[in-house]
């Protein structure tokens, strides 16, 4: 099954029309109409119907449609492959995250290390790891569990922090237990998130009187917090002249941690695992205390 074959059945799939496909893939439509025949014959079953606006997928249209997909994924990935081998090139990587995890991890990770990364992908949490299982990233980070197909790695538990104006008691201090946010407003970032999730369960668990209003960002949560709306609970480095402590709780450090993962059956997969061992140990030594992350991160 070749490449070409492929490309013409993906672009028809998404055309729903040959005329169509083949002027987008610059060939004629003779051509994509033998390849498509050709590959049916291949398979042993018809993939696409005649519709009222073109053409459709048969169900094993459908049915073929995500393997085709992989198919081409892999035989790109692996010519990629062979090609850095040849040429003594590092191998290709590209990763995907969180918005925040992008600029605040991978960005900086990048910047300082030199890692092999071609490219680096900003997503929704629910979304990340769908992109390693469907081809589009190599491997992804998130502050979520990744699924069991994939293989998943630890990096670094990220501590909580509670950030307000100068002259609150999170002023000139390292820690502050949550119990002394009793009546208070806290603002969360993200909804569903990581951080609103841990903090959420401590303020069960202290039985406070808490009232948590959630934003969409970090940054927004610090800009509010700097207004007088509230106190930030984030990960990310002060801003807006915020100052800033640790969160605990009964003496415990509250925090979140942050996983790599990457499909066991890449083509690459001694080098995502490699790629992820160095973002252990980078994240480790520049990410266990936010406050002081470098301020090139901010």
């Amino acid at each position: 099954m070749k490449q070409t074959v492929l490309r013409y059945f993906l672009n028809v799939a998404l055309l729903g029309s040959v005329s169509k496909a083949a002027e987008r893939l610059g060939v004629t439509q003779p051509t994509v109409s033998r390849q498509l025949a050709s590959l049916e014959k291949e398979l042993g079953a018809r993939l696409f119907t005649r519709t009222s606006t073109g053409l459709g997928l048969t169900p094993a249209g459908r049915s073929f449609l995500p393997a085709a997909r992989d198919i081409l994924t892999r035989m790109e990935r692996g010519a990629e492959l062979v090609r850095a081998v040849d040429s003594g090139r590092h191998v290709g990587i590209t990763a995907v995250a969180p918005t925040t995890t992008m600029h605040y991890v991978l960005s900086p990770f990048l910047a300082h290390t030199g890692a092999p990364l071609v490219d680096i992908r900003d997503t929704v949490p629910d979304l990340v790891y769908g992109q390693v299982l469907d081809g589009t990233a190599d491997i992804a980070l998130n502050t979520r569990r990744a699924p069991l197909q994939l293989t998943e790695r630890r990096l670094v538990e990220i501590p909580l922090n509670v950030q307000g104006p100068p002259g609150g008691p999170w002023s000139g201090r390292a820690a502050i237990d949550i119990r002394e946010l009793r009546g208070l407003r806290a603002v969360v970032p993200g909804k569903g998130s990581a951080v609103g999730a841990v903090f959420d369960t401590a303020v069960r668990r202290a039985g406070l009187d808490v009232e948590v209003h959630t934003v969409t960002s970090a940054p927004v949560a610090q800009a509010a917090a700097r207004a007088g709306q509230g106190v930030a609970i984030v990960i990310e480095p002060l801003r807006f002249g915020l100052d800033g402590a640790r969160l605990t709780q009964a003496g415990r450090q509250l925090t979140i941690a942050l996983y790599a993962a990457w499909d066991p059956d890449h083509y690459a997969a001694h080098e995502l695992g490699a790629l992820a061992d160095r973002l252990a140990e980078w994240s480790t030594d520049t990410l266990s205390d936010p406050l002081t992350w470098p301020v090139e991160a901010h």
